[in-house]
């Protein structure tokens, strides 16, 4: 049995004759979990309404849990969830008491917009671009688009830890110009950190149950951090929509995750009002640099390729597929 202490300890609300109450709570809660009468976790909630404990001890099972919660909610049920995909978020609300972070109010971080507004400069006669308006920087509050955190129509304002990351993350093309604005914390705020844990490092399956946990945060974090395209399935969201809300809905200010383009972290803030602009300045993109690495083999058309379709065994189509790695640059056929 969990001791129930946390975030109680310093909670002049939270007594000790309520504690003993809790503790008698989790005891029967625990005696039916082992007579099979039911497995369903039991959630503490200090005073603020914040997600404390689970008295089952939630855990990861395997170090892709995060795989099958993600496909079940993309492809199988998504606002019913499986009972294997509330196990998975249990287990992520059990763990990340270890992940969260606190920022003080005035702190200030950066978001940026692809984009500007005009401006009339009287002195030469003419309209010269300008910064985006405090309005237009902000989250439409009834026009809100899908992401990566919130789903349409649910706002959410994002901001990153520097600059560089928050210009690189609405991803300019040269010569683009790009809105960039300071915003400060209005408040004291409390986040969860699915950055923590780096990148994963695909372990074996029988991994020391920490390990195990680590790399399923670092899945989550990788899903978190890539880049939102207009191409993209809105399914494709619904994993990490799910996994925010279920933060949010326990009183977290937000979250952070890595960024794919650039070095710094990048924040989802659930209220957009906990922040307010204080500056914005327009910038012009100079330079973009892109890097490519071949990610699976070759397919060759036989009939271009005579020679090598002869020394493999005989093709039942028109196409081949070569199944050793065969860099693309290798094998280019001349002309």
């Amino acid at each position: 049995m969990a001791k129930l202490s946390g975030q109680f300890a310093n909670n002049s609300a939270f007594d000790e004759a309520n504690s003993q109450s809790l503790a008698a709570v989790g005891r029967t809660f625990l005696l039916g979990q082992e007579n099979g009468l039911h497995d369903h976790p039991l959630h503490f909630f200090n005073a603020g309404g914040r997600f404390w404990h689970n008295v089952r001890m939630a855990r990861f099972e395997t170090p892709t849990d995060f795989w099958s919660f993600e496909h079940s909610v993309k492809r199988v049920s998504r606002h019913i969830l499986e009972s294997s995909s509330q196990r998975f978020l249990d287990a992520l609300l059990e763990t990340s008491a270890t992940r969260l972070l606190n920022f003080k109010a005035h702190a200030v971080f950066w978001r940026s917009q692809l984009g500007h507004d005009f401006r009339v400069e009287k002195e030469i006669d003419d309209v010269l671009p300008t910064a985006y308006s405090p309005e237009r920087m902000m989250p439409l509050p009834d026009r809100a688009k899908e992401g990566r955190v919130n789903p349409k129509g649910i706002p959410c304002l994002y901001l990153s830890t520097d600059k560089e990351t928050a210009m690189s993350e609405v991803r300019p093309w040269i010569g683009s110009l790009i809105s960039l604005a300071q915003f400060t914390l209005l408040k004291d705020i409390q986040i969860v950190d699915f950055s923590a844990d780096g990148t994963p490092q695909f372990i074996d399956k029988d991994s020391d149950p920490v390990v195990v946990e680590k790399e399923n945060w670092a899945w989550v974090n990788e899903a978190f951090s890539k880049p939102v395209t207009p191409t993209d399935d809105t399914a494709d969201y619904a994993p990490t929509q799910i996994i925010a809300e279920a933060f949010r809905v326990r009183h977290y200010d937000g979250i952070a995750y890595g960024s794919s383009l650039g070095s710094g972290k990048n924040f989802a803030l659930f209220n957009p009002a906990v922040a307010d602009l204080i500056n914005c300045t327009l910038y012009t993109t100079q330079s973009v640099e892109f890097q490519f690495q071949q990610t699976d083999n070759t397919y060759y058309v036989t009939k271009h390729y005579p020679e090598l379709a002869q020394k493999l065994p005989k093709a039942e189509t028109a196409v081949l597929k070569i199944v050793g790695f065969e860099p693309v640059d290798n094998q280019t056929k001349e002309s």
